[in-house]
């Protein structure tokens, strides 16, 4: 049994804090010069503010009551689900 939970856990690699900002710029460059390209989604504004979708992204939606965040949510999720079945 102890085995099994030892072989279970992963152990992320250590890197050094030059190493993360330099993984950092140059993926800030390639974005910039297209060489990464995004899923666009249908709304142009998304799309214009986010740069579109990427895997492990994560999005902060945020409004006073009643602005329509869920709403936006739901279709977002409805759709990211047609994308992916």
């Amino acid at each position: 049994m102890e085995n099994t939970e030892q072989n279970a856990v992963k152990i992320l690699p250590f890197e050094s804090i030059s190493q993360v900002a330099n993984k950092s710029i140059n993926y800030i460059k390639a974005r910039k010069n297209h060489s990464i390209v995004s899923l666009k989604t249908r709304w142009d504004k998304f799309n214009k503010a986010t740069g579109g979708i990427e895997p492990n992204m994560i999005f902060t939606i945020a409004g006073i009551s009643g602005s329509g965040n869920s709403a936006f949510y739901f279709k977002y999720f409805k759709y990211y689900l047609t994308l992916i079945l």
